[in-house]
């Protein structure tokens, strides 16, 4: 198995450091990560500037740009037929309304788009202590083979796992509703320019007892399948358009 992995972290966030490792017990990895941390910043690409590249060994490279830009050019870099692409472990979940902001999903996405299978791998952080990113990694090296063995790529996976030592069950799961609390603190510069920060922390309420952020709140991994297909089709069929 051919596997090309990402992240959203940057190429030497732990995470993703971990994962490259554990992967390559049971196939030939290529990674292609961002220069700098590229959170939140979905499925976008560096258009509109030529984006630097720089190759660190044969098979490992990093470039300034996103993670959708990653995998694009991850697939025109590298001479590869890639059987699955793999974008984490991210440092932070990636539950429920998370995936339309998060950078790791979409280079899950992207993997997808060019035909291939993927997962965005994310984990949650313990408060105190170092996180077991080898957990969570042993867990993805452990189920890939099983979902190398799905249908056509038409969707991509979405795996939380809950940054604990003890033994975790992976629940199938839909995507929940995430919401955050509302945070946008303009300030004003000693310049005179306003600014702002924005985001804020999660609110979750979630009550749908099968979704991924009940689930996880619950101690469970969650395992999502994301269709690449955003038509809402029960409101296209209603449409009545002369």
């Amino acid at each position: 198995m051919n596997i090309l992995v990402t992240n959203d972290d940057g190429f030497q966030a732990k995470g993703l450091i971990t994962l490259q490792k554990s992967l390559s017990k049971i196939a030939k990895v290529w990674l292609i990560a961002p220069m700098t941390e590229q959170s939140a910043k979905s499925h976008s690409f560096s258009l509109h500037r030529p984006v630097k590249i720089q190759r660190i060994e044969p098979n490992v490279i990093t470039v300034d740009g996103t993670p959708s830009d990653c995998v694009y050019i991850g697939f025109n870099l590298f001479d590869v037929n890639f059987d699955f692409v793999v974008s984490g472990i991210n440092h932070g979940t990636n539950l429920g309304t998370d995936i339309h902001y998060s950078g790791t999903a979409a280079g899950a996405r992207e993997g997808c788009l060019l035909g291939v299978k993927a997962i965005a791998v994310s984990m949650g952080l313990r408060k105190i202590g170092q996180p077991n990113f080898q957990r969570t990694a042993d867990l993805v090296t452990h189920i890939l083979p099983q979902l190398q063995q799905s249908s056509a790529p038409r969707f991509f996976y979405n795996l939380n796992v809950p940054d604990t030592d003890e033994p975790t069950e992976v629940r199938v799961a839909k995507l929940g509703h995430r919401k955050y609390n509302t945070l946008c603190d303009v300030r004003c510069s000693p310049r005179g320019t306003e600014y702002a920060w924005i985001g804020g922390q999660p609110a979750d309420r979630q009550t749908d007892e099968i979704c991924d952020v009940s689930l996880f709140a619950q101690g469970f991994a969650t395992l999502t399948t994301v269709s690449v297909d955003s038509t809402a089709y029960q409101p296209l069929q209603e449409l009545d358009i002369v």
